[in-house]
């Protein structure tokens, strides 16, 4: 199925360029998402009428990602928690705390733009590397740091 693009989609295409998409991704996400409208005459004509609405959002919509990116690149995330003499969590690091630590420092991130090291969890004492996606061009890799809880 052909379709017109209404924002820029990683590994997919630009704004307005025309893409060929299964059909059920473009009606269960590119369509219910704005994403994207079928590639026919209609949908051209109306894609031309909004297209300078829809670079002027994109063109905002990038700056405030390249904001949050370069803000993310000065932080570092450390976390203590129990674990065992071999190092071992006894319990995970995951998106979720990754992403409530990051809202505490201010910066705004959803936790679909997080890539985790090892499956999605961090299980173990060390340091790690967390991916942030903040559009198809910002990516920062943020220094994960994890230390045993000192017990007193």
């Amino acid at each position: 199925m052909d379709v017109i693009l209404l924002d820029k989609i990683d590994r997919l295409g630009d704004l307005g360029s025309v893409c060929k998409v299964k059909s059920g991704y473009a009606r269960n996400y590119l369509f219910p998402q704005n994403k994207a409208l079928p590639a026919t005459d209609k949908s051209r004509e109306l894609y031309e009428g909004m297209r300078e609405e829809l670079e002027k959002t994109l063109l905002n919509k990038q700056e405030g990602a390249v904001r949050e990116a370069t803000r993310s690149k000065e932080v570092t995330l450390s976390f203590s928690r129990r674990a065992s003499e071999e190092g071992k969590l006894y319990g995970s690091i995951s998106i979720n705390d990754i992403a409530s630590e990051l809202k505490e420092k201010g910066i705004n991130i959803e936790k679909r733009q997080i890539n985790m090291p090892e499956g999605g969890t961090i299980r173990n004492i060390g340091e790690f590397t967390v991916e942030l996606r903040f559009d198809a061009d910002n990516l920062v890799e943020l220094p994960v740091e994890v230390t045993p809880l000192v017990q007193e």
